[in-house]
This record gives C-alpha cells, structure tokens and sequence, in this order.
C-alpha cells in the first residue's frame, strides 16, 4: 500500500496514489 504510493510520490514528486503501475 505504502511501498508503490511512496514510489509514484517519489517519481512524480506530486503524489499519485491514483496511478499504481
């Protein structure tokens, strides 16, 4: 759950929690 969000907030640097791929 926090292990893909922090890495999609770390690439895109603005937060998608929406866009888990």
């Amino acid at each position: 759950d926090g292990s893909w969000r922090a890495k999609d907030k770390r690439q895109k640097g603005d937060g998608g929690s929406q866009c888990v791929g």
